[in-house]
This record gives C-alpha cells, sequence and structure tokens, in this order.
C-alpha cells in the first residue's frame, strides 16, 4: 500500500486562537454552507483557497501549509472526491481538525482519519445550530489544542511514507 508522499513538517500547536476557518478546496464545493457558517460565526474571519475561490489560490506549499497552520479548523467539504486528499491529508499532518461532511470520505483512504468531536466535525451529526454551539464551545486554545493534537497523532499513527516505501521495495524485489 502506498500514500502518495508529501512533505512532512513538524507539529505546531496554535499559540493563540486566530479564529480562523479556511478551505483550500478548489471551486469551493457547497458554497451556500459555507457562507452561512460564515454569517453564523462572525467571530471567525473564513477564507477559501483555490480556482475560483473568494481568496483566490496560493502558489507554494509553504504558503498553503503556513496558512493552515494559522487556521483554527480546516473546511474541507469534497462531494465525489476520490478520497485520498492532499489538502485532507496535509490538515491532519499538520495536527489542525476539520469541518467536513464526512460521507464526502467515508469508507474511502483518508476516513480513517476521522473521528467526530476528536479531529473535527461532521457537520451531518446535528443541526446547524448545533455545529454552530459546537464550533463557538471550540473557541479556546487548549480545546483546540486537544483537537489539534489528536488530528497529528490520527496522521501518525496511519501514514508513514518511510515504512510504505520499505514494503513497496520488498514487493518490487519479489516480482
Amino acid at each position: 500500500f502506498y500514500h502518495q508522499e508529501f512533505p512532512i513538517i513538524d507539529y505546531e500547536p496554535i499559540k493563540e486562537n486566530k479564529n480562523r476557518i479556511t478551505s483550500f478546496v478548489h471551486l469551493l464545493p457547497k458554497s451556500e454552507v459555507f457562507k452561512t457558517y460564515k454569517e453564523m460565526l462572525p467571530e471567525y474571519d473564513f477564507k477559501a483557497y483555490g480556482a475560483s475561490t473568494p481568496n483566490n489560490w496560493l502558489s507554494k506549499l509553504t504558503n498553503i501549509y503556513k496558512e493552515m497552520q494559522d487556521s483554527t479548523f480546516g473546511w474541507n467539504i469534497k462531494p465525489h472526491g476520490d478520497g485520498f486528499g492532499h489538502i485532507w491529508h496535509y490538515w491532519f499532518m499538520l495536527g489542525r481538525p476539520i469541518i467536513t461532511n464526512f460521507n464526502d470520505y467515508r469508507d474511502k483512504l483518508g476516513g480513517i482519519l476521522f473521528k467526530h468531536k476528536e479531529t473535527g466535525i461532521d457537520l451531518v451529526q446535528a443541526s446547524m445550530e448545533e455545529n454552530v454551539k459546537l464550533i463557538k464551545e471550540l473557541n479556546n486554545v487548549e480545546m483546540i489544542n486537544n483537537m489539534c493534537l489528536n488530528s497529528r497523532k490520527a496522521f501518525e499513527d496511519n501514514v508513514n511514507f518511510d515504512n510504505e516505501f520499505v514494503e513497496i521495495k520488498k514487493f518490487l524485489n519479489r516480482l
């Protein structure tokens, strides 16, 4: 088994709650949901990067990682995706919980990383009002850093490029 590799950087906890929710999904699927949450959570700065999104796109992976680290939550709604999700995996690698419709990743490769209320928030688990209340309740550094650590741990427990390399090498040597 093989995860497509990408650069891994050290985990950095949130030093202060920056109150930012950020998306990196092109075209911002379900943009009406994003806009509604933005209106219901005025204490948060909502950003959306990617093709045809309000904040356009960022050109370098280091810029993407920096913006993710400066976020409190990742917004990752991507219906009909392949289920790997570089952006999805980046959020977990950086240790940032995500707000998602988990049905987009259920039973797909990235799904193993997600646990509702531990590594993120599954919007289909509750009403919009209840989700807004939960996001507001998590608006303190200690609580959000607990979710951040859970997210990074989920990544570390499930993705190891070095071990995958060894296993692939064994497989190729048997051909």
